[in-house]
């Protein structure tokens, strides 16, 4: 008799030992974080805006991101991903509620009976079953998996909108890379005229014997610099195309028109940082590496 006392003190102090499997989540503890030259005159105190490529006010890079991050093949799968992780941890929140299955049948045969002289008699038959269960989570094991699952999810989600944030970025790198080697060809364009012009009057000078070689030795080299620099240039061109028609998931030949060369507005506002704390506690990178821990 004084045994059993006992031992259920030592089985209550087991099972109270073992009322939660693993520790509950904690989010790691931020630093204060100062960037340098963030007092700067090109940055402001504003909150910067999620559709940060907007404030450069440039329809075309805006329709081009819009469409990247729609069509990328990249953002495709990260989406995906997240429907996985969606569906993974419904199902885990599911194992916490009672389980009901129901099934049916119904057979309907003819066969020949030996009592009514080998005549088919028609025979049916119905089946119902029903089933009902609930596993009671005394441990927490279940409860932890659908937390896991759910971190699981919020990283994936995080994963997807880092994706999002990196295919902006590259989209409007090459973008403004594609302007500016755009804007390097037509300067180089004018000035291989300007040189011939120029390297007609030197040779006319030398041989009314007002120059000297030197002079037309200079002008030939720089038209020379200038011809061989332009391919290299519009090398450049077809390639930051090409990434961008990655980037959107569509043929080269597909973006010439939006693409063809143009003025880009000018950008003279202050770049908004806002509180740099936050804005490095918002990113999609370090959110994902949190919900993992």
């Amino acid at each position: 008799m004084v045994m059993r006392p006992l031992m259920v003190a030592v089985a209550g102090a087991l099972l109270a030992g073992c009322v939660s499997v693993g520790p509950n989540y904690r989010a790691p503890a931020a630093q204060p974080v100062v960037l340098q030259g963030a007092q700067d005159a090109a940055y402001s105190a504003e909150s910067p805006v999620g559709t940060w490529w907007s404030q450069f006010g440039d329809p075309v890079l805006e329709q081009l991101v819009r469409d990247a991050l729609v069509a990328n093949h990249d953002l495709r799968i990260a989406v995906a991903r997240v429907h996985e992780a969606r569906a993974v941890f419904v199902e885990r929140r599911l194992d916490q509620a009672p389980h009901v299955t129901a099934g049916g049948s119904y057979d309907r045969r003819k066969q020949p009976e030996a009592s009514a002289g080998g005549e088919r008699v028609l025979s049916e038959n119905y089946t119902l079953g029903f089933d009902a269960g609930w596993e009671l989570d005394l441990f927490g094991r279940q409860r932890r998996a659908s937390e896991a699952a759910r971190a699981d999810l919020e990283a994936e989600q995080a994963g997807l909108a880092d994706a999002q944030v990196v295919v902006a970025a590259e989209v409007a790198r090459n973008y403004f890379e594609l302007r500016g080697t755009q804007k390097r060809i037509e300067v180089a364009r004018r000035t291989l005229v300007n040189l011939r012009d120029t390297q007609k009057l030197t040779e006319t000078r030398w041989d009314l014997g007002a120059g000297s070689e030197l002079d037309v030795q200079s002008s030939r080299a720089r038209l020379k610099a200038i011809e061989a620099d332009i391919p290299l240039l519009e090398v450049a061109e077809t390639g930051y195309r090409h990434r961008l028609a990655v980037l959107l998931g569509r043929q080269p030949d597909a973006l010439d028109a939006v693409l063809a060369p143009r003025e880009i507005p000018a950008y003279a506002k202050a770049l908004p940082l806002g509180d740099t704390a936050g804005l490095l506690r918002q990113r999609p990178d370090v959110r994902e590496a949190a919900r993992r821990l």
